[in-house]
């Protein structure tokens, strides 16, 4: 255990002493590109023309800025997934004209089972109690399969 450890060590301080060599080498060429474009002799060196590693550094870093900037959702904080975001879309159940004229009395609503999702709730229960109470329901010139759908809607919005 002892040796991976010091194997890793070794391998860290030559990653460290790499990077540092390259980062001086870097500052290096790029104070010589600096000093031969303040030199007003005509056999200087336009770097504008000639791209550098420090030039293509820094274009590296613009385009992973941009990246970034693009990829907005990844960057999210935990919060602003949080917020509930609500769609302006209608609902998906689209209810006949007969299931919409229904008179759904708050005795009835009450009689609705409540399904919150935890763990020890069996879903398959909640829909088999939700059909058992919706079939009780009086049928006032409607078809069950529309008086399901009708109270589906506000069996889930409880």
């Amino acid at each position: 255990m002892s040796d991976t450890l010091a194997e890793i060590g070794q391998r860290l301080e030559r990653l460290k002493s790499k990077t540092f060599e390259n980062s001086i080498s870097a500052s290096a060429h790029t104070s010589c590109v600096e000093e031969d474009n303040s030199s007003s002799s005509p056999t200087s060196v336009d770097s504008s023309s000639s791209p550098t590693s420090v030039d293509s550094f820094d274009n590296s870093n613009s385009d992973r800025e941009e990246e970034m900037a693009g990829n907005n959702d990844d960057n999210r904080a935990l919060e602003d997934y949080a917020q509930l975001v609500i769609p302006n879309s209608p609902s998906c159940i689209l209810l006949p004209t007969e299931a919409r004229n229904y008179d759904l009395k708050s005795s009835h609503l009450h009689m609705l089972p409540s399904f919150y999702g935890l763990p020890n709730e069996d879903p398959l229960a909640h829909i088999k109690e939700f059909y058992n109470v919706v079939s009780g329901l009086p049928l006032q010139g409607v078809s069950e399969a529309n008086l399901r759908m009708r109270d589906f809607s506000l069996y889930i919005e409880r």
